[in-house]
């Protein structure tokens, strides 16, 4: 069996909160209380196969973006295992991590922010290639760079221009140029198209396609936009307060989502098939602060489906017959237990 090329177990990434003066405890002695800290991502477990398309989706302030670039170590995990291709590289210092970088890279979601607005196309290209070393000349990583911005559309004389002289569309080709001069197994995509009119969009999700066959790429991407995820992923991971809480086939989801959050986002998503309405689903309230988790459920605040049991357990995801997981007590409630009102 084909190891995983990535492989996340029980990741958490929690955030110190407020300085050394709002820890005082004033009157009482100035001592120092325990530091508050942001959950922004708690316990996410994931695993990516080789060529496959993995896409987290949920609404905006839910962790999907803290769970990409906390797998990239941008950011330090709390705790946690990130495994590339069986290696744990979790705990990696900054300079054991530039081998991992060879195998790993990261498209922005602002295709403008990320180039470096003083480099030329071709040496932001080259830029990965120059940082993991080697035996190329110069004028052989530039040719290799000219190479690549053809890959992505883009011509030889494009690749004497600077970053401010492209479109969003453009910009963003070139950061997948770069993403690929190193030849990696795995790339990252945080939101690589959420800034870009609709028509382009469509052309850069049809490129990173033809560029996953041919390279033989895997992708992480994160999206808010279910008919983004629908587009490229194979399978889907719903997330929710910065936990998971389903994962499934993207067919399986769209046609049986499992937790009511799911149904939630489906039953929101705009669509001109009037044929098949499905049930809608309405929640009610605002997203509890991840500075003070809810008890148990993360989502029982919100769900018109919560009961009793949902506010004392923690649901964890299970796997499911069909394939898919779900983290929700529907899948095992007992008839003796009472819906709440």
């Amino acid at each position: 069996m084909t190891p995983p090329v990535l492989e996340v177990k029980d990741l958490v990434k929690a955030f110190p909160v407020g300085g050394f003066l709002d820890r005082l405890q004033v009157g009482k002695g100035s001592l120092l209380a325990p530091q508050r800290q942001l959950r922004a991502v708690n316990g996410v477990s994931l695993t990516i196969a080789p060529g496959e398309v993995f896409a987290l989706v949920g609404e905006s302030g839910c962790g999907k973006s803290t769970v990409a670039k906390t797998i990239a170590r941008i950011y330090e995990p709390t705790s946690g295992e990130i495994r590339i291709d069986g290696e744990d590289v979790s705990r990696l210092p900054f300079r054991a991590m530039l081998p991992v970088r060879r195998k790993l890279q990261m498209i922005f979601q602002d295709p403008y922010a990320s180039l470096d607005p003083r480099q030329r196309v071709r040496d932001i290209v080259m830029e990965p290639r120059l940082a993991q070393g080697g035996r190329l000349s110069r004028r052989e990583l530039q040719d290799e760079a000219v190479a690549l911005l053809a890959k992505v559309g883009l011509n030889a004389e494009q690749a004497n221009r600077y970053p401010h002289q492209f479109s969003g569309g453009q910009r963003q080709r070139i950061g997948i140029a770069r993403a690929l001069s190193v030849r990696p197994t795995l790339i990252i995509a945080d939101e690589p198209v959420s800034a870009l009119d609709v028509s382009i969009q469509a052309q850069i999700l049809n490129l990173m396609k033809d560029l996953r066959d041919e390279f033989r790429l895997s992708y992480l991407f994160v999206s808010h936009d279910l008919s983004v995820a629908h587009h490229i992923a194979d399978r889907i991971g719903v997330m929710y307060l910065g936990f998971m809480v389903e994962t499934a086939s993207r067919d399986q989801l769209f046609r049986e989502p499992k937790h009511p959050y799911t149904r939630v986002l489906l039953s929101a998503a705009p669509t001109l098939d009037k044929s098949n309405p499905g049930t809608k689903i309405e929640i009610r309230g605002e997203v509890p602060s991840a500075l003070r988790l809810p008890s148990g459920c993360c989502f029982r605040t919100r769900c018109p489906l919560a009961f009793d049991r949902c506010a004392v357990e923690r649901p964890a995801l299970k796997p499911q017959a069909d394939g898919s997981a779900v983290a929700c007590h529907l899948h095992d409630r007992t008839d003796t237990e009472r819906m709440i009102p």
